[in-house]
């Protein structure tokens, strides 16, 4: 397929599907992809062992090869989509977190554009992202500046929020896993302003409470 066509991540992902639906699967195993990853998982090592072989037959039937360079076997934890996912954990790639340690202060429409972003895709391990993100915003906002402020407001202003954003990514947030046969906790608020929502499953050696996801909207 030619790179550049706007309909190629769509039958991309329609050919990539059909290989998937050629595999016959017990409930105990799931087989995700995105673009051309695919992550296993499994509750047993016989059926993880049996799964992985009738994905790489089903493969190579299509015409497909596998990078041993990026291949993961029977690991009990794997890096995907840049998070860290263990057999009842996620968490944000350490290699992520040690980059936006080094994170300097945004100074253009750009820059400040791409660190939004960037907090978006990590927002569920974030509370309170969207208020965090609020003096990134402000600086964008048209009806605000018509114009990027000169560098050191950018610095005044954006410097303690920054910083705020640096120290809650660095203590390696993690979330808990959603098990469907847990008991679930959903504690939610909403105002003329905005609503939020936290959903929480207990630990199971100490009945703690864990964050399974947070959403915060702002209007």
């Amino acid at each position: 397929m030619p790179y550049g066509l706007a309909s190629a991540p769509y039958w991309w992902g329609e050919f990539i599907q059909r290989i998937i639906d050629e595999i016959s699967t017990s409930t105990s195993t799931v087989i995700r992809y995105y673009y051309d990853d695919i992550i296993i998982a499994s509750k047993s090592v016989t059926d993880h062992h049996q799964i992985v072989l009738k994905l790489f037959q089903a493969l190579k039937k299509n015409g497909l090869s596998i990078s041993e360079e990026k291949l993961q076997l029977a690991s009990d934890k794997v890096t995907f989509l840049g998070y860290e996912i263990s057999a009842d954990r996620i968490a944000i790639e350490p290699s992520k977190i040690e980059a936006i340690r080094k994170w300097e202060l945004p100074t253009t429409k750009e820059s400040i554009l791409k660190l939004v972003g960037f907090i978006n895709y990590l927002r569920n391990f974030i509370p309170e992202a969207s208020e965090h993100l609020r003096p990134f915003y402000a600086m964008i906002d048209p009806k605000i500046h018509t114009t990027l402020p000169h560098v050191k407001e950018i610095t005044h202003t954006s410097t303690p929020p920054l910083n705020h954003l640096k120290e809650w990514i660095a203590r390696s947030l993690t979330l808990k896993l959603f098990d469907p046969t847990a008991p679930t906790v959903i504690f939610s608020d909403a105002s003329l302003t905005g609503g939020a929502s936290i959903i929480f499953q207990p630990e199971i050696h100490n009945n703690k409470q864990t964050p399974i996801s947070n959403y915060i909207t702002l209007g």
